[in-house]
Parts: structure tokens; sequence; C-alpha cells
């Protein structure tokens, strides 16, 4: 008969999902989200965007590499720098950068 997969997704449970998603033939490649990763969405502050934005202008608005080593020495030279680092991942802030390259295109 019919067992947990012939639910609709109305009636299925967000665990359950990631259960049986994480389960499928024990597939280490499947990784599903995070949690953390779900609750990302305004983690920069308007001040937080103007400041990354004029810092790295060069980076957003040119060919520039965006690169992570560059963008954490010139993150730790600045105060606000180094508390946005403690707040937020660099790979977040590199996202955001990049974010923000494919936007000015």
């Amino acid at each position: 008969m019919c067992t947990d997969r012939c639910k609709s997704p109305e009636e299925e449970a967000l665990l359950q999902r990631v259960s049986r998603s994480v389960s499928v033939d024990g597939d280490k490649s499947v990784i599903p989200p995070t949690f953390a990763t779900l609750n990302l969405k305004g983690v920069f502050s308007d001040l937080d965007l103007d400041n990354l934005s004029n810092m790295f202008a060069g980076m957003t608005k040119s060919a520039s590499p965006v690169s992570k080593q560059v963008i954490k020495e010139t993150l730790e030279e600045e105060q606000w720098g180094q508390d946005l680092l403690k707040r937020i991942t660099l790979d977040t802030i590199v996202n955001r950068i990049k974010y923000e390259r494919r936007k000015n295109k």
C-alpha cells in the first residue's frame, strides 16, 4: 500500500522531508539546507551595505577579482569591518559582494 512517500507536500512535515532526503540510499552528496542558512535574510544593515559598497566599489563596479583574502585584509583595517567579521562569516560577505557585482551589471 501507500507509505509516507505518497503524502502530498501539504501533509508532510518539514522534518519528514528532510529525514527522507537525508536517508535516500545513504547518499552523502545530498546535503539539506541548514536552519542557520534559512535565517540570513536581512543580516546586513543599511550602513553595512553602504560601507561594503563604498569600500569594495572596485570589485563590484569593475572587473577586479573578488578575493577573500583581500576582502578580509581590507575589513580588518577598519573597526566596523572587524565588527562585521565577528557578526557575519567571510563567505557571506564575499557572496554579498558578488551579488552587488551581478546587480550592477
